[in-house]
């Protein structure tokens, strides 16, 4: 976010990042933090997945904040290959059926409620 921030002030031209293909199961720390504590005062003494049930690659969120910005993500994002982890997973995909029929916990927000969230909190004084 401040590599983005700084190119939407004008401080910086673009940022660099690594396989933007990867693909991830986005969450906001509010959600998992409220997920660990319905966890913690459960009775039920079991394991749990915690996630949203839907992915996306970092490109799109990286588009996402571009277009929030009113940035051009092919102007702005510069794929490096350097920045690649030579272990990647390349997908992650959580199941969270079982805390949410179990506990009731849902997500309050999805990848459009976490980067304005993100962009809000970034850009503020």
């Amino acid at each position: 976010m401040s590599g983005l921030r700084a190119v939407k002030e004008k401080t910086q031209t673009h940022i660099a990042l690594g396989n933007t293909q990867i693909v991830r199961d986005w969450l906001w720390a509010g959600d998992v933090a409220r997920a660990l504590h319905l966890m913690g005062s459960s009775a039920a003494t079991e394991d749990f997945v915690v996630g949203s049930g839907t992915s996306s690659t970092l490109m799109d969120f990286t588009q996402r904040v571009c277009d929030k910005l009113g940035l051009d993500s092919d102007e702005v994002v510069r794929h490096q290959e350097t920045l690649h982890r030579p272990q990647e997973i390349m997908s992650i995909q959580l199941n969270p059926t079982k805390i949410r029929s179990t506990l009731g916990w849902e997500p309050s927000l999805g990848l459009e409620g976490i980067v304005d969230r993100l962009i809000a909190r970034d850009i503020s004084p």
